[in-house]
């Protein structure tokens, strides 16, 4: 091969390989962009804490349109390991048994429809936006059902708790006393 030919290949592939190197730093630097941006301001949560007042609950959902994306995120950020668990979690972090015995999914005994609430399609939004499991509507619906059809029994439960341990620490008080 002459010298001359030689040279012209070298530097063809010497500029082959610039470009390569080119684009592996490009897809290098485009890797750590998100690391190298300022971190957003941290938006405080919407819910502080389940909604314990029929009231409040009733004000907060309608005021969901407004709120919707933030809304999701913080529902998004709640987690769950399969459609189940998210959707629980969902749920007792926006109300307490008091608000959810007045719900079920399509208002029968005289209780509010949860199915009708700007709330539930964030709820079913959250949970199918998670990519660790696939989740059907239905599966939503069938999670959400259960969980308000138990309401009044969890809540019953921890009343008779709550009951026990006041009659207890009644008791033990009493013993101190004699």
């Amino acid at each position: 091969m002459p010298q001359a030919e030689f040279q012209k290949q070298v530097l063809r592939q010497l500029q082959v390989m610039r470009i390569l190197i080119e684009q592996v730093h490009d897809r290098l630097d485009r890797s750590q962009a998100p690391t190298q941006q300022c971190p957003e301001a941290v938006t405080p949560a919407l819910i502080t804490k389940a909604f314990s007042s029929l009231e409040e609950f009733l004000e907060f959902d309608n005021n969901t349109p407004a709120i919707r994306e933030q809304l999701l995120h913080e529902f998004q950020s709640l987690g769950g390991d399969n459609v189940s668990a998210a959707t629980k979690r969902i749920l007792v972090y926006i109300m307490d048994d008091t608000v959810a015995q007045h719900y079920s999914w399509i208002g029968n005994k005289g209780k509010r429809k949860f199915r009708d609430l700007n709330t539930m399609p964030v709820i079913m939004d959250a949970v199918k936006s998670n990519r660790s499991f696939d989740a059907t509507a239905n599966d939503d619906e069938v999670v959400v059902k259960k969980w308000l059809q138990h309401a009044s029994c969890r809540l019953k439960l921890k009343q008779d708790r709550f009951a026990k341990r006041a009659e207890a620490t009644s008791e033990h008080h009493d013993q101190d006393v004699d």
